[in-house]
Parts: C-alpha cells; structure tokens; sequence
C-alpha cells in the first residue's frame, strides 16, 4: 500500500521524464531514475530503500553540468518487486542548482508541448 507523510497536493505541474541520477543518502548510495519533476519535487524510480521523511541528495548531469539537489522524502509506492516510486520535496537549493533545474525543466516543457 503506498505511504504517504502527507496528503498530495501538488503546487506545480509535473512533466515524465526518464532521466538518470545519483541518489545518496547519510548511510547509503545508488541509482535511480527521475520519472517526473517539477518546480517543487520529483518522483524518482529506484531499488534502493529510502525512508519516509528522511533528506537524501540527488546529482543529475544536465549537459555539461551537473545539477544537485536536496530533498525530503514524502511518499513512496511499489511498482515492481524490486522498485519503488518515491516522491521528493526540495528542501535546499543553491542558487545555481536552482537556475539550472529550472532551465532544464523549462527545456522539457518546451519540447513536451512541441510533440
């Protein structure tokens, strides 16, 4: 069943994407995949174990640059044995982190309505 530390309610729209990136978190690192991402949050797919509340950071290569984000973890549901969806809230970004984020996204949204 999923599990949620609070109601959705989603302030940004959202895009799908399927873009790879680094997740780390203070006892544990891995990979996964953003499956959608907005202003505010993302949904990332991986097969690591990620809890409930908890920070994690997350590096995603945009081009020649490399994006990292800060986040907690506010939901989380199963789509295979072995994956989960869980969906982040950004906690701290940079200034710069935050120009390139909302830079790639706009990118996304450019070429999502184009199709």
């Amino acid at each position: 069943m999923p599990q949620q530390i609070r109601p959705n309610k989603r302030k940004y729209a959202r895009i799908s994407t399927n873009i790879p990136c680094d997740i780390s978190t203070s006892v544990t690192k891995g990979r996964g995949y953003i499956v959608d991402f907005s202003l505010g949050g993302m949904g990332l797919a991986t097969t690591m174990s990620l809890v409930l509340g908890s920070e994690i950071a997350i590096r995603l290569n945009a081009g020649t640059e490399e994006i990292f984000i800060f986040a907690i973890v506010i939901n989380e549901r199963q789509i295979m044995s072995d994956v989960m969806i869980y969906g982040v809230k950004y906690t701290r970004l940079n200034i710069f982190s935050r120009f390139r984020l909302i830079s790639k996204i706009k990118k996304l949204f450019k070429a999502y309505h184009r199709k």
